[in-house]
């Protein structure tokens, strides 16, 4: 964990998002790195080693049923490192995969860029699988390390109904989902409507979408890889309604002029930055310039982040004109 605004690391043995498991794997894999001799990169020089570790929680993991969580433990690293490195990345992982059960997948993820957002250069699977499970009411997903996937699962359930409803889809409409992800929103809403096209950046979320389609047998939805930020092309015609879930950054130019090209008749738009949000909303209902200007119907807050001071927001915008 880093002090807010600097590269300084923070001791940490606990965070009040993580359930108590995981913040049990947490204080273990502390102790087992603090006896290698593996380097902490330092992200104001660039050298170093280690950047960061992550763990992930599967709820009632095991596509057989079951109530057991899965864990996913991510050592990030800047390289592939020596082979003295990567024999101390070995045992740790062989140890806390000993001293718990839980933890079903240990990987390496080579992080080569100065960008943290971008996605590994390449992974080296260290214990267990490449990837774990997480269920969400009815639906199970398949999550690997570099895929997009809500932290708080349980908050999820209420941030996809309430996604759900602000679409008020209609049988036969096609549906849009931008920066889909793992699916998970694609596949909450395509029981409600004709066919979805989910959008996604990153070829692994994309193989975990079509994966969950798949283990779900769900039928009626399509997933394909695009950097919406460059390139709005082949999205389709137009449909009736969109969902975006964008990261911080939000909609790129070209995505707010397709979407006023394109006018589709509803548009929800989840968002985790609101100054972003804002910036976004401004230009999407703006009476100036070509294509439809779009009438702000609704904004709801959805708290998935205890304890801090952040907010996911649905807006839901109509094409009334």
């Amino acid at each position: 964990m880093l002090a807010a605004g600097s590269s300084r690391v923070v001791p940490t043995q606990a965070c009040l998002l993580q359930s108590t498991a995981a913040n049990a794997i947490l204080q273990e894999l502390d102790g087992l790195l603090a006896r290698t001799r593996l380097t902490p990169y330092n992200t104001t020089r660039g050298y170093g080693f280690l950047k960061r570790v992550g763990i992930r929680e599967g709820m009632r993991a095991d596509p057989a049923g079951g109530d057991r969580p899965a864990f996913m433990v991510t050592l990030v690293t800047a390289s592939t490192g020596t082979r003295d490195e990567q024999a101390a990345l070995r045992s740790v992982a062989a140890a806390l995969a000993a001293g718990q059960p839980d933890v079903r997948s240990v990987l390496q993820c080579i992080h080569t860029s100065a960008n943290a957002a971008a996605p590994s250069a390449s992974e080296v699977v260290l214990h267990g699988n490449r990837e774990i499970h997480t269920r969400v009411r009815d639906l199970l997903f398949r999550v690997s390390a570099d895929s997009f996937f809500q932290v708080n699962t349980h908050q999820a359930v209420k941030l996809f109904d309430a996604v759900l409803a602000a679409a008020e889809l209609r049988p036969s409409d096609t549906v849009l989902d931008l920066f889909c992800g793992t699916g998970a929103i694609a596949l909450w809403v395509a029981h409600h409507c004709r066919s979805v096209l989910g959008v996604e950046v990153t070829e692994a979320a994309v193989a975990d979408a079509r994966a969950n389609a798949h283990l779900n047998n769900i039928r009626n939805v399509t997933f394909r890889q695009g950097d919406l930020s460059k390139s709005v092309g082949g999205l389709g015609a137009r449909p009736d309604v969109v969902i975006a879930d964008p990261a911080r950054a939000g909609l790129s130019a070209k995505l707010v002029r397709f979407l006023r090209m394109t006018a589709p008749r509803r548009i929800v738009y989840a968002s985790c930055n609101s100054q972003t949000l804002l910036r976004d909303l401004r230009l999407l209902c703006s009476a100036e310039g070509r294509g439809q200007a779009f009438t702000l119907r609704s904004l709801q807050p959805v708290d998935m982040f205890p304890h801090t001071d952040h907010l996911e927001a649905i807006a839901v915008l109509t094409a009334d004109g």
